[in-house]
């Protein structure tokens, strides 16, 4: 039997080193803000414009699956290592296409011209890379390149002289509305759990002389209004940044930009919250799709977005309105004065996934870009990992971005593309 005094040494050293390896196995596990973790995989320009002057891609990430419009066809890239899964082709230019997928397909709008002749659209399957249909969206000619929305078992496309919508089983035409100079155009729609439309209508009917504005939700079938929401006077619609329930970002027609609101509304358009936006608003909204925003993420009773754009210490990051009242449930921690930007949903409505660009804290090296996991019940961060310091101004992180979070894996692609550009355009990232 060895001596007590020398057991409890053995004791002592043993413990130590428990608590030895545990540490160690904390810092390691414990994310390290200060890494620059370089991405998964990137794409250029050149990739992407092949041998048109330029492009505005859209995409879409579904899980394995990156897959992104390019000059003159769509393809689907591995989202773990950037191969191509698939490509599909398409007979002329990509003009625009559906921002959200519908039972993991999407609607292209393509023709001979990427901007004035963009007659033709195809239902797309993401999973596969096939083409369920391809059908003229009108007989009328010429097709602008304008916005395609799903809704329903329809896609509605807006095309600069009109509404015309498509059944998404087989690409027939459903009904068309041909826009009119004595009546009210559709200035912008939104598609998804219902169809939603913004009409500006002619200002010799009014008495100051200014266009007056209605948001209706529209029966995918047939077009016709099921109700009606009037924007009060002086006001017009910026974007439709969400369906479910429906969210109305207004502007006034002669004041700053920056003087905006959000508005929601009831399953029967009346006034749920009126939401002023503090400062320069975060929401940032396609030009051609005006229900394609960044800056926003909307969930069940809840919305996500940033107040204003300036990085004062002030401003939350992010904060969480209700929808009934726009009540500030919580805000995100702000010790530094750095912005988070909200990027997407995860865990069935657990934590909302942000991003944050990176920055310098008094006079210590600038810190990289990271993502960032919000809880929803509390507001609490937890940073997920660090991304590549390029992104902050290679790829515009801010401005000039659409970001994706599927599986994982982050996703950043620009929204624009020159044929002679040598940067990148779509970033992937993981841990």
């Amino acid at each position: 039997m060895p001596p007590r005094g020398s057991t409890k040494a053995v004791m002592a050293v043993a413990t130590a080193l428990v608590v030895l390896i545990m540490f160690v196995a904390v810092v390691r596990c414990a994310p390290d803000s200060s890494r620059s973790a370089p991405p998964l995989w990137t794409l250029e320009a050149r990739a992407v414009a092949g041998s048109e002057k330029d492009v505005s891609p859209a995409s879409w990430a579904s899980g394995p699956v990156l897959a992104i419009t390019r000059a003159r066809d769509v393809t689907g890239y591995d989202a773990a290592t950037g191969k191509v899964r698939w490509r599909l082709p398409l007979a002329g230019r990509v003009c625009g296409a559906s921002a959200f997928p519908s039972k993991g397909r999407v609607a292209v709008q393509f023709g001979p011209d990427a901007r004035w002749d963009c007659g033709r659209i195809a239902l797309v399957d993401l999973a596969s890379g096939t083409k369920v249909w391809e059908a003229p969206i009108t007989s009328a000619a010429p097709v602008w390149r304008g916005q395609v929305v799903m809704s329903g078992d329809t896609v509605v496309v807006r095309w600069g002289k009109g509404v015309t919508a498509l059944g998404l089983n087989d690409g027939k035409q459903r009904w068309n509305a041909p826009a009119s100079r004595s009546e009210c155009g559709a200035q912008s729609l939104a598609g998804g759990s219902v169809l939603v439309a913004a009409y500006a209508c002619s200002s010799r009917a009014s008495a100051t002389g200014s266009a007056t504005w209605h948001v209706r939700e529209l029966d995918p079938a047939t077009g016709r209004p099921r109700w009606s929401y009037a924007v009060p006077a002086g006001h017009e619609v910026s974007a439709l940044p969400s369906t479910g329930p429906v969210i109305v970002l207004l502007r006034p027609e002669k004041r700053p930009a920056d003087s905006r609101r959000l508005v929601t509304l009831t399953s029967t358009g009346t006034v749920r919250a009126d939401i002023p936006l503090a400062d320069r608003s975060a929401i940032r909204c396609d030009a051609y799709d005006p229900s394609n925003c960044e800056g926003i993420v909307v969930d069940g009773e809840t919305i996500y977005t940033r107040p204003g754009t300036g990085a004062r210490k002030d401003v939350p990051p992010i904060v969480a309105l209700s929808m009934d009242g726009g009540r500030a449930r919580w805000s995100t921690e702000n010790p530094d004065g750095n912005r988070l930007i909200p990027v997407a949903m995860e865990d069935g409505g657990q934590r909302l996934i942000a991003v944050q660009p990176g920055r310098r804290l008094n006079r210590s090296p600038r810190q990289p870009p990271q993502l960032v996991a919000v809880d929803v019940a509390s507001g609490r961060t937890t940073v997920l990992w660090g991304l590549d310091k390029s992104i902050d101004t290679n790829m515009r992180l801010i401005t000039q971005a659409g970001r994706h979070y599927a599986q994982g894996r982050f996703f950043l692609v620009k929204t624009s593309a020159l044929r002679n550009d040598d940067e990148t355009v779509v970033s992937a990232h993981g841990p």
